[in-house]
């Protein structure tokens, strides 16, 4: 007879007859998958302290982990006070011109005299930066801004000061008559583009009047639209197109004017035509107008 301890049986070594398997012991020795310490991992690696892993790995990952950068971090505080529309992307242009030709905002270090916080930084920053677009005929509301988010009067001139001297050094003084022409093309071409879409289903005659009716409504809120238009007595942030962009402002005329002609059933296929990606509220807006109209439970 002969013992094999590797695989745990007695055998005979003339015949091959097998005496035995019951050499080894079952309770220390298990073949793989029979106990729940030998299942497959999951995943690679093992979880150690609950999770958290060796204080060194926890650095690595935080380390990697992305962050906002410091235009983004602006571009939130500007989203935060300023309505959308070209007043909004003005300020961070103007944001990010001055980061890449002028100097890294982030290396801005001099003395304030609020509370010297890194959000207060940032927020003299930006205010300074939507004060400084007066200079380029887009008014805006710098001064409630600073009030709003208590920036110190001294520390909000200095910031204007930086940001309109950039403004003048590389773009020189503002061309008011260019500006508002530009406005105009911008309007207009957006205005044809829908009076094109929305002949297709209502036909080029109504299409036109339904151009005409935009222009109209445009005109009677100081937009740039017509030859002989006169500019607005007040600041253009206090009309109702002032602080929208060219865009959204045809868009919205259009509206308008189809409410005129009761068109509100139209409204949503052209919306999924032409409309801004900004829209889509304007449209639930004004066909909510439209049915209170035709019931009768709003004037005009």
């Amino acid at each position: 007879m002969k013992e094999d301890y590797e695989i745990g049986e007695v055998v005979c070594s003339d015949c091959g007859l097998v005496e035995t398997g019951k050499l080894l012991d079952p309770a220390g020795h298990s073949g793989f998958g029979e106990e729940t310490h030998n299942t497959k991992s999951s995943e690679l690696g093992s979880k150690i302290g609950k999770g958290r892993g060796p204080r060194s790995i926890r650095r690595a990952t935080k380390k990697n982990k992305p962050k906002k950068s410091y235009l983004q971090k602006l571009y939130s505080l500007v989203d935060e006070v300023v309505p959308e529309g070209r007043i909004r992307q003005a300020v961070k242009d103007l944001l990010r011109s001055y980061d890449d030709g002028e100097k890294k905002l982030w290396r801005l270090r001099g003395k304030l005299r609020g509370d010297g916080t890194p959000v207060y930084r940032q927020k003299t920053l930006v205010v300074g930066a939507v004060a400084a677009l007066n200079v380029a005929c887009m008014p805006n509301e710098a001064g409630a801004i600073k009030e709003r988010w208590g920036i110190d009067h001294i520390d909000f001139v200095k910031s204007r000061k930086r940001f309109r001297n950039y403004v003048a050094g590389n773009f020189g003084l503002t061309d008011r008559e260019g500006v508002r022409n530009q406005r105009k093309r911008e309007i207009l071409h957006n205005l044809g583009r829908i009076r094109d879409i929305l002949a297709e289903s209502v036909g080029w005659e109504l299409a036109s009047a339904v151009y005409e009716e935009a222009i109209e409504e445009l005109a009677e809120h100081y937009e740039p639209v017509t030859d002989d238009q006169e500019e607005p007595i007040g600041a253009i942030h206090n009309t109702k197109y002032g602080t929208k962009s060219s865009e959204i402002a045809a868009w919205e005329a259009a509206l308008v004017a189809m409410t005129e002609f009761g068109l509100a059933g139209s409204m949503r296929w052209l919306e999924r035509r032409v409309a801004p990606t900004s829209g889509g509220n304007l449209t639930s807006r004004y066909i909510k107008r439209a049915a209170a109209l035709a019931s009768g439970s709003e004037e005009e």
